[in-house]
């Protein structure tokens, strides 16, 4: 995991520790991420898709959006509420 993973995480981690409500949140998706990979396969196969189909269009479709802006290509992206950090 890297150092700014970690960081991010420990700043999450206060955040909630603050907030009933964003702790109990993040519990629920703690429970829930486990089988994170396997619900959106589930889901995806309705299409015919896989969960990494649906990564690479979200990452097509956020550089779309880039490129429409004429930004240059980002040395990272803070993909927020991306479920389980997938697009890394």
């Amino acid at each position: 995991m890297g150092i700014r993973l970690v960081w991010l995480l420990d700043v999450l981690q206060r955040a909630t520790d603050g907030c009933p409500s964003l702790r109990r949140m993040a519990q629920v998706f703690d429970g829930y991420a486990s089988s994170y990979w396997d619900v959106i396969n589930g889901i995806a196969a309705f299409t015919g898709e896989r969960f990494e189909d649906y990564i690479e269009i979200r990452v097509n479709l956020l550089d779309a959006d880039r490129r429409a802006l004429g930004k240059e290509s980002p040395k990272a992206i803070l993909d927020f509420g991306g479920g389980i950090g997938a697009t890394e």
